[in-house]
């Protein structure tokens, strides 16, 4: 009996070697296979269908935006199967609510990573910041809804837009020429701790060193939702400005105390402090000063793209739209640009779609955003940015004040990826 055990132990190990090497260090199995076309693939391939993941958030602090942005997630998809799909397969989107906690992004990325070859969609910068390193092992590509500049270093990050710092340096730029600051002025910024707040401080901090601004910070937390504290100090520093790296809530709830203190100023925020429900609170009419920094056109802009991209979401959905339809359509417009560049290499392996990202030079979102570029390690995809106004005439709340276009000091800003 003692060495029937012994046999069974034995060749359970020898199974288990020759099982381990045919796996990644994530557990998918590394053997790329080679369609009739000679096209190489593994993980989240087969010959008809590329799975592809989203993590986005659809229950907590940016809930309405996630659930904007995996819509336009979802009619990419649906307009790149009805067109035949990519290298003959059709998408599959494998969607994912970790509700705006780290440790379920972390859960869910577990469960998928065997699953998809990449995702269009990682919501949320603590979820990018806990997930980093297991991207980078897994070799697996993302486009996060998150805009952190330090990341344009990582191959696997696909990035749509300007970044938090680029923003801010657009946005102050602009309140300058309009002349809503000066130099010799000082000018609060209200930010959530973490990656998102201290990447739009970087840019915040640069601009007003160059330009003479005395730059007051406040931070705060993501669970906070008053600002009545953080306003009033401000004010005690006769702040001329306020800048807004903060969640929706939170923006409305800053915009409702200055408004309440009779602080008649001006607010920028970046593209994820606004979502057009607010304006479905008392603090509608506190956002009459407001402005926001955004790389994607508004939903109800009037051309013919953004009319198509309506058309499309209501056959298909009934929530209220927000910026994130048009942010997660365009998300897959540079995903989708990176698959056919990998197909044409002849290679959808994990590998291939990381190889392919350099050759993307030129992505058409359909007038979503700027033209993309991929081309230059570490760099922005654009430097680009419209400077809308909240209108609560509009489905999704915001008007454009200034068209597409980067500042000089944008321009000459050097994002951390470059130093």
């Amino acid at each position: 009996m003692r060495r029937t055990n012994r046999a069974l132990v034995t060749g359970a190990l020898a199974l288990a070697v020759v099982l381990a090497g045919c796996s990644t260090k994530g557990g998918a199995a590394t053997e790329a296979k080679t369609d009739s076309n000679g096209v190489k693939y593994d993980v989240g391939v087969t010959d008809s269908k590329i799975s592809v993941g989203v993590l986005t958030d659809n229950t907590a602090n940016f809930k309405n935006t996630g659930l904007g942005t995996v819509h336009g997630n979802e009619l990419w998809a649906d307009e790149v199967n009805a067109s035949g799909g990519i290298c003959g397969r059709q998408i599959k989107l494998e969607v994912r609510d970790y509700a705006y906690k780290t440790e379920k992004a972390i859960t869910a990325y577990g469960e998928l990573k065997s699953k998809v070859l990449g995702y269009v969609q990682l919501l949320g910068s603590g979820a990018l910041a806990a997930l980093k390193q297991d991207l980078v092992t897994d070799k697996i590509m993302a486009v996060p809804a998150s805009w952190n500049s330090h990341y344009l270093a990582e191959e696997t990050i696909l990035m749509t837009g300007t970044p938090y710092d680029v923003e801010l340096i657009n946005g102050m730029a602009w309140m300058m020429e309009q002349g809503m600051i000066k130099k010799g002025d000082t000018v609060g910024h209200l930010y959530t701790d973490g990656e998102y707040g201290g990447n739009a401080l970087e840019g915040s901090t640069w601009y007003a060193k160059k330009h003479g601004i005395d730059l007051v910070e406040a931070k705060i937390t993501a669970a906070d939702v008053d600002m009545g504290a953080s306003i009033t100090s401000l004010k005690s520093k006769n702040v001329t400005a306020i800048l807004l790296t903060t969640a929706p809530q939170a923006t409305a709830s800053a915009l409702s105390q200055a408004q309440a203190q009779g602080m008649d100023i001006p607010f920028m925020g970046n593209y994820p402090t606004f979502d057009p429900l607010v304006l479905n609170t008392p603090a509608k009419s506190a956002f009459d000063k407001f402005y926001r920094v955004a790389s994607f056109t508004p939903y109800s802009a009037q051309t013919p793209e953004a009319q198509t991209l309506r058309t499309a979401f209501e056959a298909k959905f009934t929530d209220v739209p927000n910026s994130g339809v048009v942010s997660g359509y365009a998300a897959g417009k540079a995903f989708g640009a990176v698959l056919t560049e990998a197909c044409k290499a002849k290679d959808l392996t994990r590998q291939g779609m990381l190889e392919a990202k350099s050759s993307v030079k030129s992505v058409n979102t359909n007038g979503m955003t700027a033209t993309l570029s991929y081309d230059k390690a570490g760099q922005p995809s654009t430097r680009e940015n419209y400077v809308q106004k909240v209108d609560p005439t509009k489905i999704d709340g915001v008007t454009v004040v200034e068209q597409l276009h980067a500042s000089k000091d944008a321009e000459d800003y050097e994002v951390p990826a470059q130093k």
